[in-house]
């Protein structure tokens, strides 16, 4: 009879465990295709705007040297390729 509990009760918390694991899953699966679709519209829509600006700060300094030592601390050397 004690056998019997004690196998009863193995098998709801296996099956309890198990439901844990496929509700665990689920979330994560569906938090990569959210991630997925930031980083999609990431390197489409921002990561062009941000190198269009950085183009615009490396024209801007020709004319305004001022802005040359900003540009330098952050990697971003006049005529260079803006580094993402």
């Amino acid at each position: 009879m004690l056998c019997a509990a004690v196998l009863c009760s193995l098998l709801l918390l296996c099956a309890g465990l198990g439901l844990s694991y496929f509700r665990q899953a689920s979330q994560l699966k569906s938090q990569l295709v959210q991630s997925e679709r930031m980083v999609s519209n990431y390197n489409t829509n921002v990561l062009p705007r941000i190198n269009v600006f950085i183009k615009n700060l490396q024209a801007f300094s020709k004319s305004n040297p001022d802005i040359l030592p900003i540009l330098t601390k952050y990697g971003q050397q006049p005529g260079a390729a803006p580094k993402p």
